[in-house]
């Protein structure tokens, strides 16, 4: 299970001991920059809990289940990083489901996950 620490905000997950604790050595990682792969992972994640997150408004156990994932995986996120992050690909997708609209095409990378993310398949 994936925690916010006592307020500072850094990620922690509980232990075979049930204590929660970040690996020596962790970085979290306090930049905007989110590498091509770490994104797809959110996407792909939020996308395996898209019925949770529209029945429960509240979300935050939702979203420390894809902060687990992307923990698991090495990447040191805060939950407030991957709400921000995934607010972010939200607008982009809007932009570019616009684009597709009028031109019939969108050059965004992410499109087609973020479509299989929100809608359960690309368009």
């Amino acid at each position: 299970m994936v925690t916010q620490d006592g307020g500072h905000g850094l990620p922690t997950v509980a232990t075979a001991a049930g204590v929660a604790a970040v690996a020596v050595g962790t970085h979290i990682s306090n930049t905007t920059h989110w590498s091509t792969e770490e994104t797809k992972l959110l996407i792909k994640t939020w996308g395996d809990h898209r019925d949770e997150f529209a029945e429960i408004k509240r979300n935050l156990s939702v979203w420390n289940k894809v902060l687990e994932k992307l923990l698991n995986a090495g990447f040191f996120r805060t939950v407030e990083q991957c709400r921000n992050r995934w607010k972010f690909l939200e607008s982009k997708y809007k932009t570019a489901a616009q684009e597709i609209h009028s031109a019939g095409r969108t050059t965004w990378e992410f499109f087609g996950d973020m479509d299989v993310a929100k809608n359960g398949s690309a368009r």
